[in-house]
Protein backbone atom coordinates (compact mmCIF):
# COMPACT_ATOMS: atom_id res chain seq x y z
CA UNK A 1 0.00 0.00 0.00
CA UNK A 2 1.17 3.42 -0.66
CA UNK A 3 4.84 2.13 -1.90
CA UNK A 4 5.68 0.21 1.26
CA UNK A 5 6.23 -3.08 1.90
CA UNK A 6 3.52 -4.83 4.29
CA UNK A 7 5.79 -6.83 7.10
CA UNK A 8 2.91 -8.60 8.58
CA UNK A 9 0.45 -8.40 10.99
CA UNK A 10 -0.08 -6.97 14.50
CA UNK A 11 -1.18 -4.85 17.20
CA UNK A 12 -4.58 -5.88 19.20
CA UNK A 13 -6.63 -6.63 16.08
CA UNK A 14 -4.43 -8.02 13.96
CA UNK A 15 -3.94 -4.62 12.10
CA UNK A 16 -1.47 -4.77 8.64
CA UNK A 17 1.51 -3.47 9.33
CA UNK A 18 3.63 -1.19 6.53
CA UNK A 19 7.77 -0.26 6.96
CA UNK A 20 8.61 3.11 6.53
CA UNK A 21 11.59 3.53 4.55
CA UNK A 22 13.56 5.68 6.92
CA UNK A 23 14.30 4.79 10.72
CA UNK A 24 12.25 7.08 13.10
CA UNK A 25 13.69 9.06 16.40
CA UNK A 26 10.76 11.36 17.83
CA UNK A 27 12.14 14.93 17.85
CA UNK A 28 9.69 17.83 18.78
CA UNK A 29 8.73 18.95 14.97
CA UNK A 30 7.94 15.37 14.01
CA UNK A 31 5.72 14.49 17.40
CA UNK A 32 3.99 18.01 16.78
CA UNK A 33 3.77 17.03 13.16
CA UNK A 34 1.70 13.77 14.52
CA UNK A 35 -0.57 15.80 16.76
CA UNK A 36 -1.31 18.20 13.60
CA UNK A 37 -2.23 14.91 10.93
CA UNK A 38 -4.47 13.74 14.15
CA UNK A 39 -6.37 16.63 14.05
CA UNK A 40 -6.81 16.77 10.33
CA UNK A 41 -7.87 13.57 10.37
CA UNK A 42 -10.41 13.90 13.35
CA UNK A 43 -8.42 12.26 15.41
CA UNK A 44 -6.27 12.31 18.52
CA UNK A 45 -2.91 10.81 19.23
CA UNK A 46 -2.77 8.82 22.46
CA UNK A 47 0.90 8.06 24.10
CA UNK A 48 1.64 4.91 25.59
CA UNK A 49 4.61 2.67 24.64
CA UNK A 50 4.44 4.06 21.24
CA UNK A 51 2.02 6.77 19.56
CA UNK A 52 -2.05 5.67 18.68
CA UNK A 53 -4.13 7.61 16.41
CA UNK A 54 -7.39 7.52 17.75
CA UNK A 55 -10.82 8.76 16.48
CA UNK A 56 -12.25 11.73 18.09
CA UNK A 57 -15.67 10.28 17.96
CA UNK A 58 -15.95 6.82 19.40
CA UNK A 59 -12.14 6.36 20.27
CA UNK A 60 -11.72 3.90 17.78
CA UNK A 61 -7.83 2.72 16.98
CA UNK A 62 -7.24 3.90 13.29
CA UNK A 63 -3.11 3.82 13.26
CA UNK A 64 -0.08 3.27 15.47
CA UNK A 65 3.41 4.40 14.91
CA UNK A 66 6.33 2.43 16.27
CA UNK A 67 9.73 3.22 16.09
CA UNK A 68 12.64 0.69 16.59
CA UNK A 69 16.10 1.06 15.89
CA UNK A 70 16.96 -0.49 12.54
CA UNK A 71 12.74 0.67 10.99
CA UNK A 72 10.06 2.64 11.64
CA UNK A 73 6.37 0.89 11.08
CA UNK A 74 2.79 1.94 10.99
CA UNK A 75 -0.34 -0.43 11.59
CA UNK A 76 -3.32 0.28 10.22
CA UNK A 77 -6.70 -0.69 11.16
CA UNK A 78 -8.44 -2.29 7.46
CA UNK A 79 -11.48 -1.01 8.09
CA UNK A 80 -11.06 2.50 8.60
CA UNK A 81 -12.06 4.28 5.28
CA UNK A 82 -8.98 6.60 4.48
CA UNK A 83 -6.30 4.14 5.10
CA UNK A 84 -3.66 4.73 2.23
CA UNK A 85 -4.49 8.47 2.56
CA UNK A 86 -3.50 8.44 6.23
CA UNK A 87 -0.34 5.75 5.07
CA UNK A 88 0.93 8.19 2.85
CA UNK A 89 0.53 11.35 5.22
CA UNK A 90 2.13 9.59 8.03
CA UNK A 91 5.09 8.68 5.61
CA UNK A 92 5.59 12.03 4.69
CA UNK A 93 4.81 13.88 7.81
CA UNK A 94 7.26 11.98 10.02
CA UNK A 95 10.09 11.63 7.29
CA UNK A 96 13.38 12.99 9.02
CA UNK A 97 14.79 15.93 7.64
CA UNK A 98 17.77 14.96 6.04
CA UNK A 99 15.96 12.73 3.42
Amino acid sequence: MAGLPLIGLGGSCGKPCFALPYTLTWTEANTLALEELARDVDCFVEYGVYPHLKLQDGEQEVAAVQDWTTFAMVYLRPGYGRTEELLITLRDHLAPATL
